[in-house]
């Protein structure tokens, strides 16, 4: 059968993740110029004493704000491989180890999964990452894992960076919250609290600062989920569609095996060296973006 003309549900679900990413993406701008051009050097006025302390903070910040921007972009332009449309008149029933799919109407071979957003069959399909506006996939999770990993890590040196701050203004603080007391819960919490921190001599900097703090652990709380997710995933040596499909058949255990898990970490991380290389490009790419394996080599090609 020829594949649907028309996809309206297919196009919300796009339109959806389009929004997602957009709205994604400007938030790490926001973010990113925020604490390049307010948080961090408010920490280095008021902390760091000497030269070397403010050069080793701006640099890892760089270094991080780098690493998530080149993750991120990777993740997003980088194309899984689909599965091409049949000719007309081939059913697959000769293609051996494969399966048909009557959404694209085309076979497909195995650990390939329709998206229904992209309305195409992918082949090691993950997930469609609505953040990314893309399908996450063979060619592109290292990307996406990478990515999730630098943001944990950016979050976890914002939120020691704000602690610190708002710990330098500990008697103040400790007297807003004596003030608000439960109204800290209410939906107009965040309000009330700049208000109050005004009226305690907090100035609107320091309101930001405490703002600031409070959206980070949200965020924090987010990424730190999605990361143990996939880390329960990869310790199983299941993809998020698997997990789900496993789900409905019976259940998935908590957690598979540390061994499992170090051989996925290094299978998906590329952390295998490859000849002629040396060890050490494999686990540079971690840091830098430099491609893991050599262009001479065959053996990315190999692990699709």
């Amino acid at each position: 059968p020829p594949p649907p003309s028309s996809l309206p549900s297919s196009s919300k679900k796009k339109r959806g993740s389009r929004i997602a990413a957009i709205t994604t993406v400007s938030f790490l701008a926001f973010m990113a110029v925020f604490g390049l051009t307010f948080v961090l050097p408010t920490y280095v006025n008021e902390v760091c004493t000497t030269w070397t302390c403010a050069a080793a903070h701006y640099t890892f910040g760089f270094f991080l704000l780098f690493n998530v921007a080149v993750h991120y972009a990777r993740t997003a332009v980088t194309d899984p491989p689909f599965v091409k449309p049949a000719k007309h008149g081939d059913d697959g029933a000769h293609w051996s180890g494969r399966e048909w799919c009557s959404k694209c109407a085309t076979s497909r071979p195995p650990r390939s999964h329709h998206c229904s957003v992209c309305a195409r069959c992918v082949i090691g399909y993950d997930h469609h990452c609505p953040f990314t506006h893309n399908c996450i996939g063979v060619s592109n999770y290292r990307s996406y894992l990478l990515f999730v990993i630098y943001i944990e890590v950016a979050l976890l040196y914002a939120l020691s960076i704000l602690s610190l701050l708002v710990w330098k203004r500990a008697d103040t603080m400790q007297q807003v919250v004596h003030d608000i007391g439960v109204k800290l819960v209410s939906p107009i919490s965040m309000l009330y609290a700049v208000s109050a921190l005004s009226q305690a001599g907090w100035s609107s900097m320091d309101a930001l600062l405490l703002f600031s703090i409070l959206v980070a652990v949200v965020w924090w709380i987010g990424v730190t989920l999605l990361l143990l997710f996939h880390v329960r995933l990869l310790s199983c040596r299941l993809s998020t569609i698997d997990f789900i499909i496993a789900k409905k058949r019976g259940g998935v255990a908590w957690f598979g095996s540390v061994r499992t898990l170090l051989s996925e970490l290094v299978r998906v991380l590329h952390l295998s060296p490859a000849p002629p290389l040396s060890s050490v490009r494999p686990f540079v790419s971690l840091f830098l973006p430099i491609s893991p394996t050599s262009p001479l080599s065959n053996s990315e090609g190999k692990r699709v």
